[in-house]
């Protein structure tokens, strides 16, 4: 049934509880019904909204299946970030190599650039928080947030052209509550921002996919 088919589409962890089979389809025809009747402008009969639960269910099962791939072999966690959101102009853009001269990744400095039309968010460890301010002086501070984390998980180089991979792990982090502030990727990496107090948890939301994987994983 069409109608079934839409109401299910627009409410993703639906979605991902009928494939997981963790919905009553009784139950869930019964709260869907009334508003397919109000479109159809006719009454339905309960056990066909119930038949095509099922058969979406199913469906969605499949799907699960075939999103299954390698995700890697290391989950990282680097603490105690910070990131500024500034306007982005001509003279930020020079700004930046002075920057990036501060940045040693020797000893395990975190920096990366996010570049909007308009805007531009700068992620650094807290210690150097001093440097950029002085770096930045005269540039337009829109936004600031401390106490961030980096959740970083590797994937396959074919991630790319694996339909619902990115949705698959940031489906995992919104079911268990966690905010993302900022995403990230490379070829093979996917770094989420997330909040300190949300890290540890984020972490073991991400393990959990690599659990069929051998993990090495590195805090720092």
């Amino acid at each position: 049934m069409r109608l079934v088919e839409k109401e299910v589409s627009q409410r993703p962890f639906i979605q991902y509880a009928l494939g997981q089979e963790l919905i009553n389809c009784a139950a869930l025809a019964k709260q869907f019904q009334p508003s397919i009747e109000r479109e159809l402008g006719r009454k339905v009969k309960n056990s066909a909204v119930i038949m095509a639960l099922h058969r979406l269910s199913e469906e969605f099962k499949l799907k699960e299946h075939r999103l299954k791939c390698d995700f890697g072999s290391e989950l990282n966690l680097k603490n105690n970030l910070v990131e500024f959101t500034f306007e982005r102009t001509s003279t930020i853009l020079k700004k930046l190599q002075k920057l990036y001269e501060e940045v040693d990744y020797g000893k395990g400095h975190y920096f990366n650039v996010l570049q909007g039309s308009f805007e531009l968010s700068i992620i650094i460890n807290q210690t150097l928080e001093k440097k950029l301010r002085e770096i930045m002086k005269g540039e337009r501070l829109l936004n600031f947030e401390k106490c961030l984390s980096a959740v970083t998980m590797t994937v396959s180089k074919d991630f790319a052209e694996t339909p619902g991979v990115i949705f698959t792990t940031t489906r995992q982090l919104a079911w268990n509550n966690i905010n993302i502030f900022e995403f990230l990727s490379t070829m093979t990496e996917i770094s989420f921002i997330v909040s300190e107090k949300d890290s540890v948890n984020a972490y073991a939301c991400l393990k959990e996919l690599l659990s069929k994987n051998k993990v090495y994983s590195k805090v720092q």
